[in-house]
């Protein structure tokens, strides 16, 4: 269906306008004029509700008239409180439900072209998506990520994806800078552990020299039991010849427990680094983990982007691309068939497309805009701020 005539009364800034469009219509005057009216005046017709905002100020009534090129009519008449929907068919007779039949037959805002190629990346990938039905991969999501999503999450599918796999990668982040400080913890309390020496080894070395004292001290108290029929002399000069050798062992029985002591420190340094080795394997475990989400998750919206109706067209990093090729760096002519593509996507019953500030363009790029809407089966209402004192209309197609 499309508009073959055009009528409103009292609409904004419009008291009485009324043209019979083509397929391209440019809708052009100095600003103020009532070019913006005329086109809410065609979404506020076909849009459905109550449309009070559209009421020219100070009138009681206004009137929207539209008539289809099968024969159907619709009027509408907006009062400051209600809005009254009239819409026949071809013989005269009213369409049955008639405001579901228009929610139906017409995209609710229809994608302006114009958003797609002016907006930001990030926006401009969200007007895609938007712009796409798809269901949600619970099962696929819930598997990647290893946890049930609530089933009535009515996020895009590619938003729970990319907030799912952001929250992936922001972990694996942190998780690998928790790797890192715990290697370099490990590899510091490995390098300064100073000895090989095991504690038990020094203990048997202490345990010897202990013996050693021990015959030592025998060796003496035998020693004094034998002299005890020599003189006070011959005894000390045993003690005294003994003195040196106990004073050499009392200090190897220190330096022993010392090093005894010392193991016992790098024993349990060892332990550290034992638990500090196992943790950095959980961490490596844990990265391994969540490079898999990222990967499943990656494979889903791959699988996702495989359905979208646009050939070489892909969603990398919230950017579209184009044949591998970011939208930003792609030819005009290009991003001009592909902003109207995607305005295309919904096949509304009523393909109409509304687009205000269409000077937004370049000469260059409207004059492709317009070469390029021919080939659609949509019909354009466009505006475009011109010197004229009056509004012009400039309507080519059919």
């Amino acid at each position: 269906m499309k508009i073959s005539y055009i009528s409103c009364k009292n609409i904004m800034g419009v008291e009485l306008f009324e043209f019979m469009p083509g397929k391209i219509n440019v809708i052009e005057g100095k600003n103020g004029k009532g070019k913006t009216s005329i086109l809410k005046a065609i979404q506020g017709g076909i849009g459905g509700g109550h449309s009070g905002e559209l009421l020219r100020e100070g009138e009681k009534e206004g009137e929207i008239v539209l008539i289809f090129d099968d024969g159907h009519r619709l009027k509408k008449t907006i009062t400051p409180h209600k809005s009254k929907l009239a819409f026949t068919d071809k013989t005269g007779r009213d369409v049955p439900k008639a405001a579901s039949f228009l929610k139906s037959a017409v995209d609710s805002i229809g994608v302006n072209p114009i958003q797609i190629l002016t907006a930001s990346p990030k926006d401009r990938a969200k007007l895609l998506l938007d712009s796409v039905p798809m269901s949600t991969p619970f099962e696929a999501i819930d598997k990647a990520i290893g946890r049930r999503l609530e089933r009535n999450d009515e996020r895009h599918p590619m938003q729970i994806i990319n907030d799912e796999r952001g929250k992936a990668y922001d972990d694996r982040t942190t998780n690998n800078r928790f790797l890192k400080e715990k290697i370099i913890t490990v590899k510091n309390l490995s390098e300064s552990i100073p000895w090989k020496e095991s504690k038990d080894d020094l203990k048997s070395e202490l345990a010897a020299l202990g013996q050693a004292k021990e015959n030592i001290e025998a060796e003496i108290l035998d020693g004094r039991e034998a002299a005890k029929i020599l003189f006070d002399r011959e005894i000390a000069r045993l003690d005294e010849e003994s003195k040196p050798k106990l004073q050499a062992l009392s200090e190897q029985i220190g330096e022993a427990r010392a090093k005894v002591e010392a193991a016992a420190k790098v024993e349990a340094a060892r332990g550290l680094i034992d638990e500090g080795n196992k943790e950095v394997a959980d961490l490596e475990a844990d990265a391994k983990g969540f490079d898999n989400t990222i990967a499943a998750l990656d494979a889903i919206r791959a699988g996702l982007m495989e359905n979208l109706p646009i050939d070489g067209l892909e969603v990398k990093d919230g950017e579209i691309y184009l044949d591998g090729v970011p939208f930003g760096s792609v030819n005009k002519a290009k991003r001009v068939q592909f902003a109207l593509s995607i305005a295309g996507l919904r096949k509304a019953g009523i393909p109409v497309v509304c687009v205000d500030d269409l000077e937004t363009l370049d000469a260059e790029s409207f004059k492709i805009f317009q070469e390029k809407a021919q080939a659609t089966d949509m019909q354009f209402f466009v505006t475009r701020v011109s010197d004229g004192n009056e509004i012009n209309i400039k309507s080519q197609g059919e």
